[in-house]
């Protein structure tokens, strides 16, 4: 799986079509949308020395008016059923009025 394919098929379930964005926001979106951003590479060492590349390290935010545990879920089965290791943290902003659920994401080769 690569950044890229994540992308699509997060984009491809109906919930979320057309609400997912590299890093920022290219439009005027209403709630709910996604972020993708690419925040480091993991790598294997061997003999003091990167190996080989092993995965990309990517942070995945979901933004909601409110909590959404339907929502929450179809990501959750996007990232299992490709293959993607995740940790996720949530918290609600009182200032921005969303609510955030964070991702943290590796997409290994």
């Amino acid at each position: 799986m690569t950044i890229a394919a994540l992308y699509s098929a997060i984009n491809a379930t109906p919930e979320l079509h057309g609400r997912v964005f590299y890093s920022h926001k290219t439009a005027d979106v209403k709630l709910p949308f996604c972020f993708i951003e690419r925040t480091g590479e993991e790598y294997a060492f061997a003999d003091n020395a990167n190996y080989c590349k092993v995965a990309d390290a990517c942070d995945l935010e979901l933004y909601t008016a409110k909590y959404e545990p339907a929502l929450e879920a179809v990501l959750d089965n996007v990232l299992q059923s490709n293959g993607v290791t995740y940790t996720k943290t949530s918290s609600y902003d009182d200032g921005g009025a969303f609510f955030l659920v964070a991702y943290d994401i590796a997409i290994t080769k």
